[in-house]
């Protein structure tokens, strides 16, 4: 950076500034007028820019401050006149008390309600291990790793999002001796078996992590670390392979392991769900309110072209890195805003919408103490992109970076708060707020520990959490990319057909950013959803009494067809009521029917349905005579109670 003339006070903030950027830009050659994001920056940076700040200079910036002034000089002369931080309460001093299920956790161990043993939330690397291997140094390593993060020993209970840390776990590695497999077909059958043993499914009651080792050859290994999303997400895993090989270089070497950190996704977890009940993301709820308001109400998708049990597949490629840096710079964007611009024109293209509506991911790891911390920190962002009539693609991409950079300036709100503020009427057809994804995500990186070469690579689960998801990976020269597609939805050849062509327009545009988007054209209708039967009375009583005590509401303060998400109910109280219902009624209704037929009607059809069990006829009655003891006029039980 130039020298500059500037007071001490303003010198030493310009030199503060100075290197807040170099370090995120990796770079020396930053002058005090030069753009941030020209320079490379991305949103997350950004705001890491922001958060380092507040920290290292103690003064109160907006999280977005980069965002509205992008250079050194222009940062500085905000930072001079800011007050000093005021003390709110953080992450690292969450209120004592009972572990808590973060939101996401909360989100992810209701999904498992939904899908009992889905794959979905598994996330299994395959750790490629070359070199003499040191078996016993690694077997203690994980042993480290799993004393020393209680988020690792953490199990959930099974009628409740409740974590219990288990005391004085291990987490046995299995061992799968390939060597007697002939050398041609080995690596077949190793990724054969590293698919199968991924896809097995936890008990969530713990341990949610597996460790599985192959032998391939005397000097060469795999380790499968398959993690749950409950105790990790991206981040996570870069964490806990980065600590994994230098714990295993530190007992080859007869170090000491450092003490164990005190709980922090605990912490963590007890924070957010504190900042929920006081308001502390309300704001972020109304901005979010705000920038959804008149979205669709079913979110844009490539239409499908069957319709069968959802089931993922993935497709692997490669973008040349240095070609989207370029083209996203002129344009005055970051890459992930190019990215997502591209996966906006392509809807655009396939469907003739011009209101998309897409998702990412958040690291969330902006404030320093959740930088280290292995756990679920991640959170869900929808990013509304509109396509202009007669736009060419720079103007969607300035469209789109706005967007992209208020998303991230408001992340803080947890996924599942913003869906339960803004959805009240949900389906399980279709995820809400959005059902395609385009992510960067945290790339593991390769170590070298104790004479050995590691290299992570995720394992593929079969299964698809929305109906496309573009995954890119930031590997310094290359972009690494995945695509993972829902099969209930599309077939190999539809898979291949979106991907060629989210490919050609990145090309295209590259080329030309200035060219008109793709004309549209038109797809085949989404199969139609059958509706439900019509129930009968007494069930639907049973019902409406079971709502009203799970609601606190009166029974007469409801009609058969209210949804039961307008009344306020929850993912939680989902759970509990199709637990009554087993304990008064003896079936054994899936929580999914509540979220396809969220009516007293439409479940009490439902009911009827499933089998009745022995004693089925009593305990109607019980709840029925509850019922005409609270005096309902609307309610009236029917026909003779024995």
């Amino acid at each position: 950076m130039p020298p500059n003339t500037a007071g001490p006070a303003a010198a030493r903030t310009l030199d503060a500034l100075a290197q807040l950027w170099s370090t995120a830009l990796r770079s020396e050659e930053i002058g005090l007028d030069d753009n941030f994001f020209a320079l490379g920056g991305s949103s997350v940076q950004a705001l890491e820019v922001a958060a380092r700040i507040r920290e290292d200079l103690g003064v109160d910036v907006p999280v977005d401050l980069l965002f509205s002034v992008p250079t050194i000089r222009e940062a500085a002369h905000l930072v001079e006149s800011a007050e000093p931080v005021e003390s709110t309460g953080s992450s690292a001093a969450a209120p004592a008390g009972p572990p808590v299920a973060s939101p996401a956790q909360e989100r992810i161990w209701f999904a498992e309600q939904w899908q009992p043993g889905t794959a979905a939330y598994h996330m299994p690397w395959a750790i490629d291990i070359s070199g003499p291997l040191d078996r016993a140094a690694l077997l203690a390593a994980i042993d480290d790793l799993v004393a020393r993060h209680a988020i690792l020993r953490t199990g959930f209970g099974e009628s409740r999002p409740e974590p219990r840390v288990l005391g004085g776990l291990r987490v046995p590695v299995r061992e799968h001796d390939l060597r007697t497999v002939p050398e041609q077909s080995r690596r077949s059958v190793a990724d054969n078996l590293l698919r199968d043993l991924a896809r097995r499914p936890f008990d969530l009651s713990g341990p949610l992590l597996r460790a599985d080792m192959l032998v391939v050859a005397p000097d060469s290994h795999i380790l499968l670390l398959t993690q749950h999303h409950l105790t990790g997400d991206g981040w996570s895993t870069r964490l806990l392979v980065a600590e994994l090989a230098q714990r295993y270089a530190d007992h080859t070497a007869g170090r000491a392991t450092p003490p164990a950190p005190e709980d922090p996704y605990a912490r963590f977890a007890a924070w957010q769900q504190q900042a929920v009940c006081d308001g502390s993301f309300d704001a972020d709820v109304a901005y979010w309110s705000e920038m959804l308001s008149g979205a669709p109400a079913q979110p844009v998708t490539v239409p499908a072209t069957r319709s069968g049990p959802s089931g993922g597949r993935t497709r692997e490629f490669e973008l040349d890195a240095s070609r989207i840096r370029t083209a996203s710079r002129e344009l005055a964007a970051t890459p992930f805003t190019y990215l997502a611009a591209v996966t906006a024109a392509l809807l655009h293209a396939r469907t003739g919408q011009r209101d998309i509506v897409l998702g990412t991911t958040s690291a969330n790891r902006e404030r320093t103490e959740v930088a280290a911390v292995i756990g679920p920190v991640f959170n869900l962002l929808p990013l509304r992109l509109p396509v202009p009539v007669d736009a060419t693609f720079a103007s969607l991409v300035g469209a789109a970076q706005p967007v992209v950079l208020g998303a991230f300036a408001h992340q803080d709100a947890p996924f599942d708060l913003l869906v339960r503020r803004l959805v009240p009427e949900r389906t399980l057809n279709a995820p809400p707020l959005f059902r395609v994804l385009v992510e960067f995500a945290p790339h593991v990186a390769d170590a070298d520990p104790a004479g050995t070469h590691w290299r992570a690579a995720l394992v593929d689960t079969g299964a698809a959490k929305y109906d496309l998801a573009f995954t890119i990976t930031d590997e310094g020269d290359r972009f690494g990319g995945r695509l993972t597609y829902d099969t209930g939805r599309y077939g190999e050849s539809d898979a291949e057909e979106i991907l060629t062509g989210w490919l050609d327009l990145l090309d295209r545009y590259a080329e030309d950013p200035r060219r008109l988007l793709s004309t549209p054209r038109t797809e085949p209708a989404t199969p139609a959803v059958t509706a439900a039967t019509a129930a009968d009375e007494p069930v639907e009583r049973l019902i409406a009494v079971l709502w009203s005590e799970l609601l606190h509401r009166g029974v007469d303060s409801f009609d058969r067809t209210d949804s039961f998400f307008a009344l306020g109910g929850t993912s939680l109280e989902i759970v509990r009521l199709m637990a009554w219902l087993r304990a008064e009624m003896r079936v054994s209704i899936n929580p999914i029917s509540l979220y396809e037929k969220p009516t007293v009607a439409a479940l009490a059809a439902a009911v009827t349905a499933a089998e009745p069990a022995p004693g089925h006829a009593r305990d109607l009655a019980r709840v029925l005579l509850r019922l005409r003891a609270a005096g309902s006029d609307r309610w009236h039980p029917v026909g003779e109670l024995p």
